[in-house]
């Protein structure tokens, strides 16, 4: 059955509760990888934005909204994700530039703070969407090629190809120029390698997913 023409009662409800769940997650988990991309931190003898602690978690939500949904639906939470950012800096540019109240104080760190996230932003939006339409792209092909066989492809195939674009895309927007370039090649390679990691470590998440799907399928 069409998951589209479910009822919304029953299984229907519990199906599009899914979808909504992981589509807010996906924006949200977007949205506060930006803002944490703005602090450079040191993880042993890497260098990285905290960003990449998180935006990983991005590409399993996106496999599993793909898994659960089709690349339609999916691509176009992904550039609701890259407009939500584009509307939190506007907002975030309006709170700033808005005088503050004299009883309070000039409250100048909110925008030394938050406004540099623009090119961080941008970065991430630009290098987001089109790494995530790339890796719906061979998401889907890999699909097509394999049907329901290898499923595992379908991630480690599409997160090979998209993680170093999107990183290498993302990095140099957002902080060539701001940081020598010793340090620019050593954040961009180990938000690569981070990524890789994460999704090793977090694809069984995916299968858990296609697990309980087949159960509920069969019952």
């Amino acid at each position: 059955m069409n998951p589209y023409k479910r009822s919304i009662d029953g299984i229907g409800t519990t199906y599009w509760a899914g979808v909504v769940l992981l589509s807010v997650l996906y924006v949200v988990l977007s949205m506060l990888s930006n803002l944490s991309s703005l602090r450079i931190i040191k993880v042993f003898t890497l260098s990285m934005d905290a960003g990449s602690l998180f935006y990983p978690l991005t590409f399993v939500l996106r496999d599993m909204l793909h898994q659960k949904t089709n690349l339609t639906l999916t691509n176009r939470v992904v550039v609701y994700a890259g407009l939500s950012n584009f509307l939190m800096f506007g907002i975030i540019y309006v709170v700033s530039v808005l005088p503050a109240d004299p009883a309070v104080g000039p409250q100048t760190a909110f925008g030394q703070v938050l406004l540099p996230s623009i090119r961080i932003i941008l970065g991430s939006v630009i290098a987001g969407v089109t790494a995530e339409l790339l890796d719906g792209l061979i998401y889907q092909a890999v699909q097509r090629r394999f049907g329901e066989k290898r499923r595992y492809l379908r991630v480690v195939l599409s997160n090979a190809v998209s993680i170093p674009f999107d990183t290498a895309i993302m990095i140099t927007i957002a902080f060539y120029g701001l940081i020598d370039n010793a340090t620019l090649i050593s954040v961009t390679w180990s938000n690569i390698l981070l990524k890789y990691v994460f999704s090793f470590i977090l694809l069984p998440l995916f299968y858990l997913r296609i697990a309980k799907r087949q159960l509920e399928e069969s019952h």
